[in-house]
């Protein structure tokens, strides 16, 4: 039901689709806040992106325990990220941004083994970024039980880079994992364990107020084609040890307050 002309609340009706797994009502104008029936315990795929819902994400999806994407982004939902978050244990794409959410990021998206794939940007997140957060390396199929699902999103991803915003299609995802926390009031230094993301391939920190050097071990990252960390106060040297990182295609480091880099021969 995407990409319709939809307007209004979302139907009282889905709340009895007891056996719904696939929920795709994006790009539409769909106006109002999350339902709290959207708790069905058979959920999977929730594309929700580019409508204009309001609220908060208190109530809804709260006992969707079965969810692997979660697509909201591009709306106008406020409050921060509830902490039961934690509990989506196969959650592996979380897609919240261009919203107006805000808050710090909770810690219980540590607790999630199955992340690919996390988009914050353009909220109004601030305090620190989480040391903890985990990811999978990419894979086109997940398997669960005696099941296989396909990830199936519909919707193009916005990256952005240096201010400029790149169109994703979402086949890409089937080989990508990252995190994009740009445009943010995020503070504090980058944490070294960032590093031990070593499946990402997309890291985008830029337009936030980071400080501090920029930690070595991003050199670990041997899989990252693209790395934003423009717009910050990020001081010191660039570590000349990303030289390292044959699959870098794209790299700022753009308006912060960095030494110019010297080649060490």
């Amino acid at each position: 039901m995407s990409d319709n002309h939809f307007s209004g609340c979302v139907p009282s009706s889905f709340d009895f689709l007891l056996n719904l797994q696939v929920l795709d009502l994006s790009n539409n104008n769909i106006s109002g806040t999350l339902p709290s029936f959207f708790n069905s315990s058979d959920l999977q795929h929730v594309y929700l992106s580019r409508n204009m819902l309001q609220g908060s994400l208190t109530h809804a999806f709260q006992k969707s325990f079965e969810l692997i994407t979660l697509d909201l982004s591009h709306n106008y939902l406020t409050g921060s990220i509830p902490k039961w978050i934690g509990e989506f244990s196969h959650l592996s794409f979380l897609l919240l941004g261009y919203n107006n959410l805000d808050g710090s990021i909770p810690k219980q998206l540590c607790k999630l083994n199955e992340l690919m794939f996390i988009d914050l940007s353009h909220n109004n997140f601030y305090g620190h970024i989480l040391p903890c957060l985990r990811f999978k390396s990419s894979i086109r199929v997940i398997r669960r039980g005696a099941y296989l699902y396909e990830i199936n999103l519909r919707e193009p991803l916005v990256i952005v880079t240096k201010s400029l915003s790149y169109l994703y299609s979402p086949s890409i995802l089937y080989y990508m994992t990252g995190m994009d926390l740009s445009c943010n009031s995020l503070s504090g230094a980058i944490p070294p364990e960032i590093g031990n993301l070593n499946h990402i391939r997309v890291l985008n920190l830029s337009n936030n107020h980071l400080i501090g050097p920029i930690p070595q071990t991003l050199s670990n990252l041997s899989e990252v084609e693209s790395m934003d960390l423009s717009n910050n106060s990020l001081n010191g040297e660039i570590p000349p040890q990303l030289v390292q990182l044959h699959s870098l295609a794209y790299f700022s480091v753009a308006n912060n307050l960095l030494k110019p880099f010297r080649i060490r021969v």
